[in-house]
């Protein structure tokens, strides 16, 4: 989202540093060579130039993404008064940004003051943009409300909890003599506050992912034998499928099928009712009461990490009903969504 300018101004110092650091090294473990030196400016000046070149490459690339309505965040912009149509024409104006409004809610207040509460009708918008917000239609959500309007902004934020939205609060700061690019959204230059939970950053996500993905096809392949072992005993043990396949809920609430060795004899659940197990519950196989113990049923999750769906490390899987039950009893319970689920999870867990 940065400008081009913003990037080079990154980039060329660093690149820069980094020869100058690497010539350094080399003369102190070298003798002086005139040949080592040029070698290091020829190189250092073709780096620029690689560089620079997939920097203009990547962000033209982008830009032309953003300019057909591709790879943009889609943004409801929730107000009132002058500012409220300010920051709706300046994202209009800026077509080549990864935002893109989608919706607007100019809300109307109990007494048509900003801080006196919220009005039926904007009750009902904000009950509709919820809902726009579960269905995936939507990314962010922007607050721009004029500082006074504290109470609206809580308004609006508990309508908004049970979603996995980003909430970005953007204040009127031109009452207090404040200018634009105070604390301001990249390239935008609007002043912002995020008020959602912190996510990790996209560079680490990446990073997390590759790793992920490499490490999971490593222990698929390492542990091919033991894999073709167990299955073959998990369906000489009782009839029916190798593979339990479980609906979960993965990265912003995405609902995926969940990979186990079946270590229960076939049985029917009531709709909507999940009966957990016991100890010496009768549905469990011989076979499978070891691979419970051993966690060895849990393997093949490695798959769901290959195809992108898990972690390595993360919260744990719940079931979709345990979603229905905790979430209006434990207070932001959705949170566990904004990073996907792991094999090995985050904290205490108990074993079902």
């Amino acid at each position: 989202m940065r400008s081009i300018y913003h990037l080079f101004a990154r980039l060329l110092p660093a690149w820069l540093i980094l020869q100058f650091a690497g010539l350094l090294l080399l003369l102190s473990i070298h003798r002086q060579d005139a040949t080592l030196v040029s070698w290091i400016a020829w190189w250092t000046c073709l780096g620029v130039v690689l560089l620079a070149s997939w920097r203009l490459a990547a962000y033209a690339t982008h830009s032309s993404l953003r300019m057909f309505g591709l790879h943009a965040r889609n943004v409801v912009v929730v107000g009132n008064g002058e500012y409220f149509k300010q920051v709706i024409a300046k994202v209009a104006a800026s077509h080549h940004q990864n935002f893109r409004v989608a919706d607007v809610v100019e809300l109307h207040t109990a007494e048509g003051r900003p801080g006196t509460g919220m009005g039926e009708h904007g009750k009902t918008e904000l009950a509709r943009v919820a809902r726009l917000a579960e269905s995936g239609g939507i990314h962010e959500v922007w607050l721009a409300l004029p500082l006074s309007a504290h109470a609206v902004a809580a308004h609006c934020i508990e309508a908004l909890r049970s979603t996995l939205v980003e909430i970005r609060l953007m204040p009127d700061l031109m009452p207090l003599g404040q200018y634009a690019g105070v604390a301001s959204l990249d390239a935008l230059d609007i002043p912002s506050l995020s008020l959602s939970p912190s996510s990790i950053s996209g560079e680490a996500m990446t990073g997390k992912d590759i790793f992920d993905r490499a490490f999971a096809l490593a222990v698929l392949i390492g542990f091919a034998p033991l894999f073709m072992v167990i299955a073959i005993a998990v369906k000489l043990s009782s009839p029916g499928p190798v593979f339990l396949r479980q609906r979960r809920k993965g990265l912003k609430g995405r609902p995926f099928s969940v990979y186990k060795f079946r270590s229960m004899r076939v049985h029917s659940e009531e709709r909507g009712v999940v009966r957990e197990t016991t100890r010496n519950d009768s549905r469990i196989t011989l076979v499978g009461r070891f691979l419970r113990h051993t966690n060895l049923d849990e393997i093949p999750q490695f798959i769901n990490v290959l195809r992108g769906e898990m972690s390595i490390v993360g919260p744990r899987l719940s079931a979709l009903e345990h979603d229905d039950l905790y979430e209006p009893l434990i207070s932001d319970y959705l949170d566990r969504y904004r990073i996907k689920p792991g094999i090995c999870r985050l904290g205490a867990d108990q074993r079902l």
